[in-house]
């Protein structure tokens, strides 16, 4: 009867993680974003009004749905994006968003963030 109730607790959970859902975030227009890229080292500030500031808010405004809970340590590697309370890690072909809820991840591909990188 113990392993019925660990299976089903097993399936909810994999049902659960198999449906992307939607995690509240956003990026301030008045907000200085600070740039941290974990291979190089370099830590660079992106002020608002700027076209950087405005592909950043239309990325944040495009991935509001799709988020997955992540359940594992995020690695110490790619770009960290800090502002107020949106707090992102790109890492190669996955991003991760770190919220009160938690922390969560999607699929992206590499163009869709290479404008952090100049």
């Amino acid at each position: 009867m113990r392993l019925l109730y660990v299976l089903a607790a097993s399936l909810l959970l994999a049902l659960l993680l198999a449906c992307g859902e939607g995690v509240p975030f956003g990026l301030p227009p008045t907000a200085t974003v600070t740039v941290y890229d974990m291979g190089t080292g370099n830590k660079r500030s992106i002020q608002p009004k700027t076209d950087t500031h405005r592909k950043l808010g239309l990325w944040v405004a495009r991935h509001q749905d799709g988020w997955k809970p992540y359940l594992a340590t995020p690695p110490a590697q790619g770009i960290i994006i800090r502002a107020e309370e949106l707090d992102l890690q790109f890492i190669g072909e996955r991003v991760l968003l770190r919220s009160r809820q938690g922390i969560f991840t999607k699929k992206v591909t590499p163009s869709e963030y290479e404008f952090l990188s100049s």
